[in-house]
């Protein structure tokens, strides 16, 4: 969901493969649906798709695979560095 923007976007599937609709967030407070204003093919994307989120006329997917090509589960440690922090003066 867009908050933003009052706008809802959906994945769904056909028989012609995944699409993906945006509807304006009216069209589910009052159940009125009809034709979307935008409705397209899913662009093919590297990755197994696990999440997206829309906001302005931006899609963005979140991908990634649980396990590597094997499935076994592996031991890795990351690190990262602190967040930078500023401070103001009063």
């Amino acid at each position: 969901m867009d908050p933003v923007h009052e706008r809802m976007i959906v994945r769904y599937h056909t028989s012609a493969g995944k699409r993906i609709a945006v509807y304006p967030l009216s069209a589910f407070t009052t159940r009125s649906f009809g034709t979307p204003p935008a409705d397209f093919k899913q662009p093919s994307i590297p990755g197994t798709a696990q999440g997206y989120t829309l906001y302005g006329s931006y899609m963005y997917f979140l991908t990634g695979d649980a396990y590597p090509g094997d499935a076994l589960p592996r031991a890795t440690a990351t690190r990262t560095s602190p967040a930078s922090t500023s401070t103001r003066a009063p």
